[in-house]
């Protein structure tokens, strides 16, 4: 059997001496006299007979004898040989269609030149104060790394497994293509690429995304290109970052984090094989769900590592008995350390990229935010604890209507609980409040936009026991938000915008404004403080009235309990909570100057200056309260809050620091004066019980 080589010489050969033999006809019959015809040979033949196309054939193919034997029959009869022209010229136009084909491809084939400088999409990444992942953001989750970040064992077991003449071959291996064909043929379905192939590949969609013949045929032409402008070293660095891993893990490193939880650095020889194993088919071979299929196909590499020298057979054989080491740890957005906070800086850093052409789920940036991971955690678990009694309490008490609040610790409620009955009575004494949930929910949006009357729309919803049964348990979830912030320069420690991400992913931080009711108090007494007012001034504990000039309406707040009628000071109406001497405040320096304060201490939503506004009337967000309570923490001074420090590029190259607002909102002693108030609150006022949690010396209670 000829080889391959040897079969491509030979054709080429037959597509000369076909083209010659057009040639000679294209000139006349090449019996005729010599000087009747044009000579076959080159324009610049002079003198003597010329040789005609039988001639040049004869002379040309001395030796060997399938050419004689054409000529031969090519003498026999003119016809017959022009029969046997066409019969030659067909594998020679094949050849010659073939070779303008490849032609044509050289030149749509991608340019590499800057293939080691292209960005693969990489994600941002956020990380935590103490320099630990919070969270990712990416179309492809790929963190980009040098061949001399991954450990030795990853191209060890790449070119094994792969392509174990790769450091041989020019990018383009025909022996493995045809090896991987004749396999094919034989039914044992093998690949033909070279790593290389595979990289123009991965690297290239317009490459990976054509006809097969014309992919396999840029494939060849860039795998050619990529060999002969970059090393080998780089090939496989570009190579492992690359590859598709499974779980949105591209490359080796991001592979690493997903089923090992740490760098590619640090991963051993089996990991190595493991997922190199996957290379074949990630999801066929995933470790996770096919663990047996992975094992089978990872005990292949680390044979092949063996029979390349990366390791002995004998450690390849003790290896191929053990199970890999596995710690998946998948990346979804709704499961990080604070997932709430972590949305609130996508859609910040959304906006940031857009005025700083980045674009923030491709370019790899690095995001460095204020969170402390510790804080955080404490944050969760207290979020998750209060709330899970108040739920309590409220599931008790709204389950009928002889449920009163039977005591004073919120965890006896706990054992109270029935889940069948828990809210019945709210809900059968509201009844429109239920019809007006259901109408909010999109189902009921999409019925009646296709036509359905709202009546019918609204009765076939609470039909539907599963579907009512989910509004109500959405709508009697209580939530809250918390937020810990650093005074001192407004860094954000802790963030936990609701109860469950999961299930809820409306951030109760800066997206929900409520009324701040008596929180809003301090901005009353920090305002009286400012304008000569001391702690130590009394008024009198009780209602007064005051008249709306232009409304006429008038305004008369009494407090929770009633009104003792005595003389106190404004530090202990402070710490009782007293409306009414707040209100006697604010009527005397004018609802607008407290709002005036209250702005520059960091409220930042609309402020209604009635005097209503100082019993907390005007919704603001949690977010704001805890800036401006900062500001006394802070001497005075306002430090807007924030969550990022810098953000890096993928190189690891500062593009923007930032640090937040910052002024003197109030005088040192204003703010101190009002602290001293507050901490009243909580050493014998409204807020004395807090004392029970913390060390009775912590002043920080306040």
């Amino acid at each position: 059997m000829q080889t391959a080589p040897g079969a491509f010489s030979a054709a080429l050969r037959l597509f000369s001496l076909s083209f010659r033999l057009l040639m000679a006809d294209s000139h006349g019959d090449p019996r005729r006299s010599p000087g009747s015809g044009s000579s076959p040979e080159s324009p610049r033949s002079t003198g003597g007979s010329r040789s005609s196309g039988a001639q040049w054939l004869s002379e040309r193919s001395a030796g060997h004898g399938y050419f004689d034997r054409l000529e031969a029959n090519l003498r026999h009869n003119w016809r017959e040989r022009t029969g046997s022209t066409v019969l030659l010229l067909t594998p020679a136009v094949l050849i010659l269609a073939f070779y303008l084909y490849v032609a044509t491809q050289v030149f749509l084939a991608p340019r590499v030149t800057d293939l080691d400088e292209r960005e693969l999409a990489g994600a941002t990444v956020l990380y935590t104060a103490d320099g630990d992942e919070l969270s990712r953001l990416y179309q492809e989750n790929r963190t980009a790394i040098p061949l001399d970040s991954m450990a030795q064992t990853l191209p060890q077991a790449l070119v094994a497994i792969e392509d174990q003449r790769f450091y041989e071959h020019g990018g383009v291996s025909f022996k493995r293509t045809a090896g991987a064909m004749l396999q094919t043929a034989q039914g044992n379905k093998q690949g033909g690429s070279t790593i290389t192939m595979q990289l123009a590949r991965n690297a290239f969609t317009d490459v990976a995304n054509d006809w097969i013949i014309t992919r396999k045929v840029k494939e060849w032409i860039t795998a050619v290109r990529i060999n002969d402008l970059y090393s080998k070293e780089k090939v496989l660095e570009m190579y492992l970052n690359t590859v598709p891993f499974n779980y949105n893990a591209f490359g080796v490193e991001a592979a690493s984090q997903v089923y090992f939880n740490k760098p590619a650095a640090e991963i051993d020889t089996l990991q190595s094989a493991t997922l190199m194993a996957m290379l074949r088919g990630p999801t066929f071979y995933n470790p996770v769900s096919s663990p047996e299929k992975n094992k089978e196909r990872r005990d292949e590499v680390l044979e092949a590592m063996s029979e390349t020298g990366a390791i002995t057979s004998a450690e390849a054989q003790r290896l191929q008995d053990q199970e890999t080491e596995m710690d998946f740890q998948p990346v979804d957005a709704d499961h990080n350390l604070a997932p709430y906070f972590a949305e609130y800086l996508r859609q910040r850093l959304g906006d940031w990229a857009k005025e700083n052409g980045y674009d923030l789920y491709s370019d790899g940036l690095q995001v460095y935010t204020t969170i402390d991971a510790e804080m955080q955690k404490a944050a969760d678990e207290a979020v998750g604890e209060v709330m899970d009694d108040l739920q309590a309490v409220v599931d008790v008490s709204w389950s009928s209507a002889s449920s009163p609040f039977f005591s004073s610790n919120e965890s006896a409620y706990q054992r109270q609980v029935n889940p069948e009955t828990a809210f019945d009575y709210f809900w059968e004494s509201h009844p429109n409040l239920l019809n007006a949930f259901v109408k909010r929910t999109p189902r009921y949006k999409r019925l009646t936009e296709q036509g359905t009357a709202e009546e019918e729309a609204l009765q076939q919803l609470k039909s539907d026991t599963a579907f009512l049964d989910s509004v109500k348990t959405n709508m009697q979830r209580i939530e809250t938000g918390l937020v810990a912030m650093r005074p001192s320069d407004g860094h954000i420690k802790a963030w936990v915008g609701g109860r469950n991400f999961t299930k809820d992913k409306y951030d109760h931080i800066y997206l929900s404004k409520r009324q701040p009711g008596s929180t809003f108090k301090p901005f009353v007494y920090a305002t009286a403080l400012d304008r000569g007012y001391r702690q130590n001034d009394v008024l009198r504990d009780a209602k007064i009235e005051y008249v709306n000039e232009g409304t006429g309406k008038t305004w008369s707040p009494g407090n929770f309990g009633e009104e003792s009628g005595k003389m106190m000071t404004l530090k202990e109406g402070l710490a009782n909570s007293k409306n009414t001497i707040t209100a006697q405040l604010i009527v005397d320096l004018g609802a607008g100057r407290v709002a005036e304060t209250a702005r520059r201490m960091g409220i930042k939503s609309d402020l209604q200056a009635v005097p209503s506004l100082g019993l907390g009337t005007s919704e603001v967000t949690l977010l704001e309260m805890v800036g401006a309570y900062g500001t006394l923490a802070n001497k005075g001074r306002y430090q807007e809050p924030i969550g990022i420090t810098r953000i890096e590029d993928r190189y690891g190259r500062t593009v923007e620091n930032f640090q937040g607002e910052s002024r003197q909102a109030l005088p040192a002693a204003v703010a101190y004066g009002t602290i001293q108030m507050m901490e009243a609150v909580v050493t014998g006022g409204t807020g004395a019980r807090i004392r029970q949690f913390v060390d009775g010396s912590s002043s920080w209670a306040a």
